[in-house]
């Protein structure tokens, strides 16, 4: 598979990835995580990019007609779970970086959360959580 470059995206899902182009695997995958609507179960070593292939789905929700269309009435969000906290604040600081400017409402469930987090996690978009308070959520 020939490296796919990432202004073959549109503009408005770039900054989401801040390189010139995929690699490998991730190339092999834009066509199911961003250009389809096929299911994906993507397993590769730690470190392979498969975060990115992640955000590849992201951005074809956050840009279909039918997220837009959920987004002006009830929320459609996506949940992103990570077996530990210190993993939850990374993916949290990371996606709050590249989305700043966004209309994108990013919303942090976690054991030791306040009390407000379940209202915030209503409005938003992403939702970034530890398995033990997505199950109590």
């Amino acid at each position: 598979t020939p490296f796919v470059p990432v202004d073959a995206l549109p503009l408005s899902v770039r900054p989401l990835f801040p390189y010139r182009q995929f690699n490998a695997m991730q190339s092999g995958c834009v066509d199911v995580a961003y250009c389809s609507d096929r299911h994906l179960v993507l397993s590769a070593p730690t470190g392979s990019g498969k975060t990115a292939v992640l955000e590849m789905c992201l951005a074809r929700l956050w840009s279909s007609e039918a997220w837009c269309a959920e987004a002006r009435g009830s929320r459609a969000a996506a949940v992103y779970i990570a077996p530990l906290k210190a993993l939850t604040a990374e993916r949290l600081d990371d996606w709050r970086q590249k989305l700043a400017g966004s209309e994108i409402q990013i919303c942090e469930l976690t054991g030791d959360a306040e009390a407000d987090q379940e209202a915030a996690a209503e409005r938003a978009d992403l939702i970034v959580a530890t398995p033990e308070k997505w199950d109590a959520f």
